[in-house]
């Protein structure tokens, strides 16, 4: 159902616009005091206003029971798969599990745009990935050039 939302990040501007929420994941678990909740909105075009050309927005909340702590929020517009998958990136690196569910029950196959990222070699999950693969490729170049040299 298409509706107004606002969405306000920590320190930061709110977010408004107009259109509909098309996937949520959440992290919640019986007994646990703290969790968190992802969102992906997509924007109506005919209704686009300040959020032109994004098509999205994307928002991730730390929940928390305890007393004395806030709901923390990020959120932003996002222009396509692209910048939602970078948006749910980890810290660390990776897209955690939280990202990858909320992307699916968007629509999304966040695998197929994860690999595809043009930025992707900066994040360090890929890195690794991709100096395991060279390391393999050079190793099977190696065992073939030996095992020329002994025919």
């Amino acid at each position: 159902m298409k509706k107004t939302y606002e969405l306000e990040p920590d320190g930061a501007r709110p977010i408004l616009f107009y259109g509909e929420r098309i996937g949520s994941a959440s992290s919640y678990r019986p007994g646990k005091d703290r969790w968190s909740e992802a969102r992906v909105y997509r924007l109506d075009p005919a209704v686009a206003g300040d959020t032109w050309p994004h098509h999205y927005a994307a928002e991730l909340a730390g929940v928390s029971t305890l007393a004395g702590e806030a709901q923390r929020c990020r959120a932003e517009y996002c222009h396509g798969l692209r910048d939602l998958v970078c948006f749910f990136m980890q810290p660390g690196g990776g897209l955690g599990e939280l990202g990858k569910r909320v992307l699916e029950k968007a629509g999304f196959d966040p695998w197929d745009e994860y690999v595809a990222v043009a930025d992707l070699d900066q994040h360090p999950d890929y890195n690794d990935a991709e100096r395991e693969r060279e390391a393999e490729r050079e190793g099977t170049q190696n065992d073939l050039a030996e095992a020329r040299r002994h025919k």
